[in-house]
């Protein structure tokens, strides 16, 4: 089951041997210790492989498409796989990071809590990741004020020119945040944009412009790339209640359009490995 999925862009100055060096990094510094694969030492191959059966991380190269693959693999004592990909096609630059979770016949049932790769958090502070336009890539909320009338105006139209969806968080009348939007712009990072209000004083021209005179306070909306995906809506008048239910159900609709997207089937490790083989 794709749990994950996300497209972003890279930097012209990424190579090959820059990214691999990143996913050893990714790996060598798990916090879970039983993540790491153990006894790497890379040396240069582009089609190479580490580890064992139950924990292992491949490199394959598809020279002929510029194409640079990454799966770790790690298969739990109760029979759950979890896949980590990350490919990357160099001549277009852009990366695909996808996690994905399958059973065995005899897998217990786990809870369905993941935690967005963290590789997103190395790429974004090695400086690997283009702009989305004229927006960073970022795993930190971004402030607003009537001054960032344009950009929101862009953000807001049927034309949005950003590849990701933007997520707008209002104030409510209080000047109080309804959710916690460092944590969800780090739940979201490389996922979406997470915009918030200044204050709701210094946001009234861009309230009115994104449609929100039926409760102009304590509102999250999503807006999406997709002419064809409507923008979502959820409104809290206060920022009390359940603050975890509040993130989870933002979270869940970006994630959800994220692993919804179309992927060329070179973007994914089967595909790579299976135009190798085919040839």
């Amino acid at each position: 089951m794709l749990l994950f999925s996300t497209i972003l862009d890279l930097q012209d100055h990424v190579s090959p041997d820059d990214f691999i060096r990143l996913v050893l990094d990714w790996n060598a510094g798990s916090k879970y210790a039983d993540n790491i694969v153990p006894d790497i030492d890379w040396n240069g191959e582009y089609n190479v492989r580490y580890g064992d059966k139950e924990l292992w991380m491949e490199f394959v190269s598809y020279p002929e498409q510029s194409i640079l693959a990454v799966r770790h693999e790690k298969i739990t004592t109760d029979g759950v796989a979890w896949d980590s990909d990350f490919i990357v096609n160099f001549k277009e630059k852009r990366i695909v990071i996808q996690l994905d979770r399958t059973y065995s016949e005899d897998a217990l049932a786990i809870d369905a809590a993941f935690s967005t790769p963290h590789f997103i958090t190395l790429l974004i502070e090695h400086g690997f990741i283009r702009d989305d336009a004229d927006l960073p890539v970022l795993r930190t909320p971004v402030c607003i004020s009537d001054a960032d009338l344009d950009c929101c105006q862009r953000a807001f139209s049927e034309e949005c020119p950003y590849k990701l969806p933007i997520v707008y968080v209002s104030k409510t009348a209080e000047d109080r945040e309804p959710l916690s939007v460092t944590w969800l712009a780090s739940r979201l990072k490389g996922a979406a944009h997470v915009l918030v209000e200044e204050s709701p004083d210094d946001c009234k021209a861009l309230r009115r412009m994104a449609g929100r005179a039926e409760s102009p306070f304590g509102a999250v909306r999503i807006f999406y790339p997709a002419g064809s995906v409507r923008r979502k809506n959820f409104y809290f008048r206060s920022a009390t209640g359940d603050e975890k239910t509040r993130l989870e159900k933002v979270i869940r609709n970006v994630i959800q359009y994220g692993i919804s997207q179309r992927i060329d089937n070179l973007y994914t490790w089967n595909g790579v490995t299976g135009s190798k083989l085919n040839e």
